[in-house]
């Protein structure tokens, strides 16, 4: 429930939902796989900084973001977000439907 946390907090923050929930999920994904790859500069020193960044996007395996598990493969194609659809089964208990 990853998604459902980050939307509560969104909504704490801002003071309104997101116009629309997958775009701002999934920079708040692209921002933390970044910083994240940018936290380590100093212990690797890379002389290209683009080129560095580029091959080290290309090696996220499985990031637990808040859109699913995410990887980006070396042609730069991002896989592992999948749709789910779920519905109430019971007030508060959501069944899913489709993956």
């Amino acid at each position: 429930m990853l998604a459902h946390d980050f939307i509560e907090k969104y909504e704490k923050l801002h003071l309104e939902k997101p116009g629309s929930i997958w775009p701002a999920m999934q920079a708040y994904d692209a921002g933390n796989i970044t910083l994240g790859i940018l936290a380590k500069i100093n212990e690797e020193n890379p002389e290209k900084l683009d080129d560095w960044l580029r091959q080290k996007l290309h090696r996220v395996n499985y990031y637990q973001g808040v859109c699913g598990n995410i990887s980006i493969g070396p042609d730069g194609a991002s896989k592992g977000i999948y749709f789910s659809i779920y519905r109430y089964a019971d007030k508060g208990v959501p069944q899913k439907i489709k993956r």
